[in-house]
């Protein structure tokens, strides 16, 4: 009866990938819930990389149970929503490639392909009327979101981009770190648009860079030895100050869109942890079911102190903060998380 049943999903899922890569790279919510999630297999020989959508996040992520998947030509490293039925993923082939959701949701097909990046595209981030991309030759690339097309590319770092971020409210202003130690924030409008943030945080090489929705002045920075700091965009100024909440590099930062309190982190110490954001980031939550780097990780947008990550570990794990951790002086305080695949922790 299970081989039958299972049959029967499979016959209604005819233009997914039979099996999902095992590394985990990036993931998304959706306004209403619905989930995309990255793939990449990093051993072999070849580096292919599939995409997935969700209806029911809950799932993920057995193939059987998604929404709409589809093959890509090779790895990639970060995917984002572009609107309700688009797709943008970050590809190892230098490509930023476009997919749309077809068929009641349940096809992917692809709308376009460009080549605009030399190497490895590792970030893309969607802003109000544009997106940006950053990539390992050194280069951010501006698009046009209804077009998909590059309206401007700068060049203000010397190595290869890890993290673009744009602000959540101003099409004008984006973030970017570098393998060259500099964080910049960029504002288009201006002559000479990037300016400065901060040189080597905490003596390390900045690792992620996120804006605080609640503040249209406020960002977080993570680095590759751990630390994160937050920083007050009016004030360039002020020294930035920093924490250790991770001891290896953080590869992810994400504030909860419904409390100004959680800053949310992930990292390759296999850790995900919610920092109090108000309080010299005192630890609020702390997770280890994750056995690999973790590389992917949102907030539900209708679900507050629900949390999801997944890593290289191939597991996708839904996390919920307490509810009084929302309290300025919630320190400490432990959670549940729910392993979809091993049952409960």
């Amino acid at each position: 009866m299970g081989s039958e049943n299972q049959e029967s999903i499979w016959r209604g899922l005819p233009n997914s990938p039979a099996c999902m890569e095992r590394h985990l790279e990036g993931l998304q919510y959706r306004a209403d819930g619905a989930m995309v999630l990255g793939a990449a297999a990093l051993t072999g020989r070849y580096w292919m990389g599939s995409i997935w959508v969700y209806k029911e996040a809950s799932r993920a992520p057995e193939e059987a149970h998604c929404t709409a998947g589809v093959q890509t030509e090779a790895g990639l490293s970060d995917v984002a929503w572009l609107g309700e039925k688009s797709v943008v993923v970050a590809s190892d082939t230098g490509a930023l490639e476009l997919w749309k959701l077809a068929e009641n949701d349940s096809y992917l097909t692809n709308c376009a392909s460009h080549y605009e990046h030399d190497d490895l595209v590792c970030s893309v981030s969607v802003g109000v009327d544009t997106l940006v991309s950053g990539s390992l030759d050194g280069s951010i690339k501006v698009w046009d979101k209804n077009e998909f097309k590059v309206i401007s590319t700068y060049r203000g770092h010397v190595a290869g981009v890890g993290c673009v971020s744009c602000a959540p409210k101003d099409q004008h202003l984006f973030l970017s770190c570098a393998q060259d130690g500099r964080v910049l924030l960029w504002d288009t409008r201006k002559a000479k648009p990037a300016s400065v943030i901060d040189v080597k945080p905490a003596g390390a090489l900045p690792s992620y860079v996120t804006w605080n929705p609640f503040s249209s002045r406020a960002i977080a920075v993570a680095t590759e030895t751990g630390h994160i700091g937050l920083r007050d965009l009016s004030s360039l100024v002020i020294p930035l100050a920093h924490t250790v909440v991770h001891n290896r590099p953080v590869t992810r930062l994400k504030f909860s869109p419904h409390s100004a309190v959680w800053l949310a982190s992930a990292g390759e110490d296999c850790r995900v942890i919610v920092s109090n954001a108000v309080d010299k980031l005192s630890l609020i939550y702390e997770s280890k079911c994750h056995l690999d780097h973790v590389r992917g990780l949102d907030w539900h947008p209708s679900k507050p102190g629900s949390l999801t990550s997944a890593g290289w570990d191939h597991q996708v794990v839904h996390h919920i903060v307490p509810e009084a951790a929302t309290s300025d002086r919630a320190v400490g305080i432990s959670g549940d998380a729910t392993l979809m695949e091993t049952g409960t922790v």
